[in-house]
């Protein structure tokens, strides 16, 4: 790397650092320091590369060099000059994409020391949270567990996969997920948040399609007596 970008690559790892970017560890998922050197390299400047970088889509692709090179299904993907089947950017997450994206834009609005070095944030009393929850027309559940002993390595994308599986258990029975969270310190926990709303009483069962006469028969035979069914089976988009 020419030596005139070597301030430009320390004010943009200093970017990422403030806005919680920086580092492609698995508890972090984000932007490792050799990205940010070719990033530089490749628009030349800090004051470039945010400002391209604010109008960035995800999938994104980006290259030292013109010419074919494979696909990634990252949101974000820059071809290893070295070694050309490597994406760099593997390790950045579509939240921590997102994030980049939307710090950008408002750097460039209004740029300001404290996405460098941000303000230290003051967390809010255990009230001042219980008169937030109140006013919001949703209920928050919480799962606690014990920390295994294992790597972070293993144990951030582990628990990334317990979230989703959640979500989708939620999902499945008609549980409307708005949002969840997990934080790893001593113990580890994980935080939905929900509908304060009931779930109705029954459900839709959906049965196999149409043209697959011999499995809608088993499927009939199969609920046709079972006390938790309340309506005869009707036939709905093509199902």
């Amino acid at each position: 790397m020419p030596h005139s970008q070597k301030p430009q690559v320390r004010l943009f790892k200093q970017f990422l650092k403030g806005i919680g970017c920086y580092g492609a560890e698995a508890e972090i998922e984000g932007f490792s320091g050799y990205l940010s050197e070719i990033l530089v390299l490749k628009y030349g400047s800090f004051k470039k590369l945010i400002g391209n970088a604010q109008k960035w889509k995800s999938g994104v692709k980006l290259t030292l060099k013109k010419r074919d090179y494979q696909s990634f299904e990252t949101p974000l993907t820059f071809i290893d000059p070295v070694d050309t089947n490597r994406n760099v950017a593997s390790a950045v997450s579509k939240e921590k994409f997102d994030l980049f994206i939307k710090a950008c834009r408002e750097y460039v609005k209004k740029p300001s020391i404290n996405f460098f070095f941000p303000k230290k944030i003051k967390p809010w009393s255990l009230d001042k949270i219980k008169r937030e929850i109140k006013k919001q027309k949703c209920q928050y559940v919480s799962i606690k567990f014990k920390k295994p002993n294992i790597i972070s390595e293993n144990l951030y994308p582990q628990v990334r996969k317990a979230v989703r599986s959640i979500q989708e258990i939620c999902r499945r029975y008609d549980f409307t997920v708005f949002d969840s969270k997990f934080y790893i310190n001593k113990e580890i926990y994980i935080i939905i948040k929900t509908k304060i709303k009931p779930l109705s009483k029954t459900m839709k069962h959906a049965g196999p399609p149409t043209k697959l006469k011999e499995n809608i028969d088993d499927f009939i035979k199969k609920w046709k007596d079972d006390p938790r069914v309340i309506k005869e089976p009707y036939e709905i988009n093509g199902r």
